[in-house]
């Protein structure tokens, strides 16, 4: 199983901050003992209206948390009845095509032999999409009409920079496909290299390079960058990691 590091972990300790959530767990308690449905049945429900709720929300890096009460949902439901899907037990060289993909899913995948996934829902901003940069493995959307067209055994070729998939390429796209990732692996290694020197213009203007961050763990990921500051800090994340509103003290905490 893959291990991620502390920038990352913020997405799955917010999750258990969500089953956690006391008045979650009383809702589906009592719609097992006083409507009689059963446990994974009052899971699904009592997770809808908050996977509703986010789905409505107009901005698109919010509506797409709803992914997040799919995922804890799904994951909850799959275990009581005994149904998890162990992406771990891949072990040959794949492309994974599907409709979604969750966190929890793509945590699990050994970069040994997953080499990138399509999938029919999410977005630039998703968990999943976020994960799978961080991880560097190259992740598009496509139409579920289109996925449906690809099989078991097809090579495939994921251009995530220019949004290409190519289905069964011949020799001479490989060719050149395997030429642009020496270029993007010697391209990274230049970059990096720099990340701690002065961002300056020629004419000596110093230009601040800051970051964009949705939890306080986030910032060991940007400090890995040499970035020099936050530029924006995703509060509402602080509301959705419960049902009830963050107190100001865990505000406080959060802020300095």
């Amino acid at each position: 199983m893959l291990q991620f590091g502390d920038d990352k972990k913020g997405i799955f300790e917010g999750q258990v901050l969500i089953v956690e959530d006391d008045e979650l767990s009383e809702l589906v308690i009592e719609l097992i003992t006083k409507e009689n449905y059963s446990a994974a049945y009052s899971i699904y429900l009592a997770f809808e209206n908050l996977v509703k709720s986010v789905e409505d929300y107009k901005d698109p890096y919010l509506k797409e948390r709803a992914s997040d009460y799919k995922d804890i949902r799904n994951r909850l439901i799959s275990i009581i009845l005994g149904q998890v899907t162990d992406f771990s037990e891949i072990n040959k060289n794949i492309i994974l095509v599907t409709e979604e993909l969750t966190p929890s899913d793509t945590m699990q995948f050994d970069l040994n032999y997953v080499k990138g996934f399509l999938t029919a829902v999410g977005g630039e901003t998703s968990h999943a999409a976020i994960l799978a940069r961080t991880m560097g493995l190259p992740a598009l959307v496509m139409t579920l009409l289109d996925i449906d067209e690809l099989r078991d055994g097809d090579k495939i070729v994921i251009d995530a920079i220019s949004s290409i998939v190519i289905k069964n390429p011949s020799t001479v796209e490989l060719d050149l496909y395997e030429s642009k990732i020496l270029r993007q692996v010697e391209m990274e290694k230049e970059l990096f290299s720099l990340k701690d020197k002065d961002a300056e213009t020629k004419d000596g203007v110093k230009v601040f390079l800051k970051a964009n961050i949705g939890t306080p763990v986030d910032i060991t990921y940007v400090n890995k960058y040499g970035v020099e500051g936050i530029g924006l800090f995703r509060t509402e994340f602080l509301y959705m990691k419960s049902l009830q509103p963050p107190t100001e003290d865990e505000q406080f905490e959060t802020y300095k």
